[in-house]
């Protein structure tokens, strides 16, 4: 397991967009802390409405290492918003809780949780980064920057009527990569 104490970037509506070199460097720790030796690791199942909270995904198949490192190290995250931040936390909502919209909208990504506002808007969009490329990295920024609403409003889908919309601003939502 990763210590997990501050997130890898974070970037707010209103900054500038991470630079080529910012997006390496990010790319760069995000494949680093995935050089130690695997060790066994003690875990207990739950229910499938506490999976669902963590936005983890209930289905029939083995996991696979990597998703089940994924969902440990994205636990952590959100027992350290739950410490931290407890307002934040009660505002959560992992990806379990929304349509697959990466399967359906071109382009569009589907993140592992949002903090969500009383109006149905995203706060803040957490992604947990196993080892992301610069590329990738990219490509998030811009979703979360506005890409994901104007993917949407080309749907014809507009945050006056339907909540998905309603999650991303024009503007760009803030978001964290851990």
């Amino acid at each position: 397991m990763l210590e997990l104490t501050r997130p890898l970037y974070a970037w707010n509506v209103g900054d500038r967009p991470p630079s080529d070199q910012r997006l390496q460097s990010i790319a760069a720790a995000s494949r680093a802390r995935w050089n130690l030796p695997h060790r066994p690791v003690e875990v207990f199942t739950v229910t499938k409405r506490t999976v669902s909270l963590f936005g983890a995904f209930v289905d029939a198949r083995r996991i696979k290492q990597c998703e089940a490192t994924h969902d440990l190290h994205f636990t952590e995250v959100y027992l350290r918003y739950r410490h931290q931040s407890p307002k934040l936390a009660a505002n959560w909502l992992g990806e379990a809780a929304f349509p697959k919209l990466g399967l359906e909208v071109l382009h569009m990504k589907d993140p592992d949780a949002f903090v969500i506002s009383r109006q149905g808007k995203a706060q803040r969009i957490i992604e947990f980064a196993g080892a992301y490329e610069a590329d990738h990295l990219q490509a998030f920024h811009e979703h979360c920057a506005g890409g994901a609403a104007a993917h949407l409003s080309a749907r014809g889908w507009t945050d006056s009527d339907n909540p998905f919309a309603r999650l991303y601003s024009t503007a760009g939502t803030s978001y964290e990569l851990w």
